[in-house]
């Protein structure tokens, strides 16, 4: 093959027939040569048939999302090939996705972190690519059964990037962490997850770094699916390690004095006129 992929899955209790469908879309990649799976449920998983290429890394406790990846990322840092997939256990997507994402970061060698357009199982778009989150962004957005729905409306469209409808690639600070194809040698520069994140919110700290580092761009020309419940949306204990989160990411980048966040976002409402 052109080139060889690795991949870093965090499984907890996600359906185990949704998690199949990410492992077989994986397996059926030529390209992805290893595929490490790290279990925090505590409980065994089924032996999946991957001719070696599947390796579980059972944990004794549930360490959470980016420590998770992390076993990997940092811990076994030189078994990576030059690519690797951070990828979640609820998405699939047609075999040849990580052979043209690596095609693209060949030809750009400028982009560390690429994220394809994410779609729902029924074809709308989950707005992978988003500003630099505010607190008033993300209240919004976790407490929007309780304010007007125009008012969310705007302030979604607005932070989701919606008026970005074009195939081209656009370099973005904050990317979705379901499915993240970085390049192994600006690891080393952006740094692995932090660990302060149990869930949620390390995606933005992670892909923020990246695009300071390395560059972080957003590529809808290429697609996958992804079962997304939003459940700190939903549930309150969800929610409440999610405002956890929160607390922790701006009280590391600003609350409100965030001088390359207004820089960043300055830059796309410009380009975007929104």
């Amino acid at each position: 093959m052109k080139y060889k992929v690795t991949v870093s899955i965090v499984y907890y209790d996600t359906d185990l027939n949704v998690f199949s469908e990410t492992v077989k879309s994986l397996l059926n990649s030529e390209c992805v040569s290893k595929i490490y799976i790290v279990n925090n449920s505590g409980a065994p998983l089924p032996d999946y048939e991957g001719g070696g290429r599947i390796e579980v890394i059972d944990t004794e406790r549930n360490v959470g999302f980016g420590a998770g990846h992390n076993l990997i990322l940092r811990d076994r840092y030189e078994s990576l090939a030059d690519y690797h997939i951070i990828c979640n256990p609820d998405v699939y997507f047609e075999n040849d996705v990580p052979e043209k994402l690596a095609d693209y970061m060949a030809n750009h060698p400028e982009a560390g972190l690429i994220v394809p357009k994410v779609l729902s199982a029924n074809g709308e778009n989950q707005y992978a690519a988003k500003l630099l989150p505010t607190p008033v962004n993300l209240a919004v957005r976790m407490f929007s059964q309780y304010l007007p729905e125009n008012f969310v409306e705007r302030y979604d469209s607005k932070y989701e990037l919606r008026a970005y409808e074009s195939a081209e690639s656009l370099r973005v600070a904050n990317l979705s962490g379901c499915f993240m194809f970085i390049r192994k040698t600006s690891l080393e520069k952006a740094g692995y997850f932090d660990e302060r994140f149990f869930i949620l919110m390390e995606d933005v700290d992670f892909s923020r770094r990246f695009n300071k580092t390395a560059g972080s761009y957003y590529v809808p020309s290429v697609f996958i699916y992804h079962h997304r419940g939003r459940g700190s949306y939903k549930y309150f204990r969800q929610r409440m390690i999610h405002i956890n989160s929160a607390i922790k990411y701006f009280n590391k980048w600003g609350w409100i004095f965030d001088g390359e966040r207004r820089r960043v976002n300055g830059g796309l409402i410009k380009m975007l006129t929104i």
